[in-house]
């Protein structure tokens, strides 16, 4: 199920060269959010804080390495023996179909990083997107409102994890708004003024927020 991800990140680590001072998301936080990709099948998925791309991969791969997807299954013979209940499961399951990933930092702290840019870019031809920009100027360019205006409604997830600055923080979550995003929002426990401008963005913009403060900490926020 995983090794298709492990060497992914495997060969873009050593593209990279990250040092253990780089930034990065840890191996328990990444498949939870590899599980929410799985769960959510986001048709486009924006990224703030790329680092050396681990969770960029991470995103990638659950949503093109088939597992659940017409390819491997946890049961290779799925129990189908409520018929009404199957046939929600099915009403209710987010289609399959193509899918896009923008993520978005100023300058990786790496020593190649355009190396890891264009692995990914290759592995995944015409779905990632890498774009070098702060993300206050990105989301004041053209390209982002070509993003928000093809949108049309679709599922989409937003990654919030660059610049920790609560002013930063909470100025990503404005703009990833705009989409109507499912939300990760990553290291809320070891910077719990994150976590603070998490609930207030939640409760002014009607989001349902669920915080998890093991590891370095989530808070997954769900427009309501």
């Amino acid at each position: 199920m995983t090794g298709g991800l492990e060497q992914t990140v495997s060969i873009l680590k050593e593209l990279t060269r990250p040092t253990d001072q780089t930034g990065w998301m840890c191996d328990e936080v990444a498949f939870l959010l590899y599980a929410l990709v799985k769960f959510q099948r986001p048709q486009l998925v924006i990224q703030t804080g790329h680092h050396w791309g681990k969770s960029a991969a991470v995103v990638c791969e659950a949503l093109s390495d088939g597992f659940l997807d017409g390819g491997q299954l946890i049961e290779s013979d799925p129990m189908r023996g409520d018929a009404k209940f199957t046939a929600y499961l099915q009403a209710h399951a987010p289609a399959r179909g193509p899918w896009r990933m923008v993520s978005v930092d100023p300058g990786p702290p790496v020593a190649d990083s355009d190396a890891g840019v264009r692995y990914l870019t290759e592995r995944y031809r015409g779905c990632f997107q890498f774009v070098q920009a702060k993300s206050a100027d990105f989301f004041l360019s053209a390209m982002w409102e070509e993003l928000v205006a093809g949108a049309g409604g679709c599922r989409a997830l937003a990654v919030v994890d660059g610049d920790h600055a609560e002013d930063v923080a909470r100025a990503d979550l404005e703009a990833v708004d705009r989409l109507r995003p499912l939300i990760f929002l990553d290291d809320t426990s070891w910077a719990p003024h994150l976590a603070e401008v998490a609930a207030a963005f939640a409760a002014e913009r009607k989001y349902a927020t669920i915080e998890l403060p093991l590891y370095n900490g989530v808070t997954v926020l769900m427009p309501s």
